[in-house]
């Protein structure tokens, strides 16, 4: 069973999913905004670091099994304006084609609403040709068009005819 976390969960396993969720946020894609948005915090100790990064509104989604990271989503919250953006989404080898990564969305799009976000972003535009699964992003969002009545979000173009736009807000969801 896969386990899926909006925050380091209680008791026994909070030390090692920690332990587990610093190493792959200590190691971002070289050269990605978020390398150089937060170099400045890697010198910061264990546990410092993760708690730095969630103060400048960077957090992430882990789904875990069986002891390990098998899978994440990472994200910035831009609470002043009422978003949320995927800055990245991974599943670990053996784990990819088998829907983790729309769970994963999935999930991440159910927590942020709760906590107010009225938009998701699961891309920049700007920004997905360089990202190494491109391909599995724009797969995902096509889900996320054919699931919104299921899911009750609105899958739309910003403003400017940008894609990877959610609308999180229910009275505004598309019928299905």
């Amino acid at each position: 069973m896969i386990l899926l976390f909006s925050r380091l969960p209680h008791g026994s396993m909070r030390n090692h999913v920690g332990r587990q969720l610093e190493l792959v946020a200590r190691r971002p894609d070289p050269g990605s905004e978020f390398d150089q948005v937060t170099a400045h915090l890697r010198h910061l100790p264990d546990g410092a670091y993760l708690d730095a990064l969630r103060q400048t509104g960077y957090d992430c989604v882990l789904a875990y099994e069986r002891g390990r990271i098998v899978g994440y989503l990472a994200h910035q919250n831009k609470e002043d304006r009422g978003e949320t953006h995927c800055f990245s989404l991974r599943t670990m080898e053996g784990f990819g084609g088998k829907g983790l990564g729309t769970r994963t969305t999935e999930f991440w799009l159910r927590v942020a609403r709760g906590n107010g976000a009225a938009r998701a972003r699961l891309w920049a535009a700007d920004r997905l040709a360089r990202l190494e699964h491109a391909e599995e992003m724009r797969r995902i969002y096509a889900r996320m068009v054919e699931n919104r009545g299921n899911l009750n979000f609105r899958v739309a173009p910003h403003e400017c005819g940008e894609p990877g736009w959610i609308d999180l807000c229910p009275e505004h969801a598309s019928a299905a």
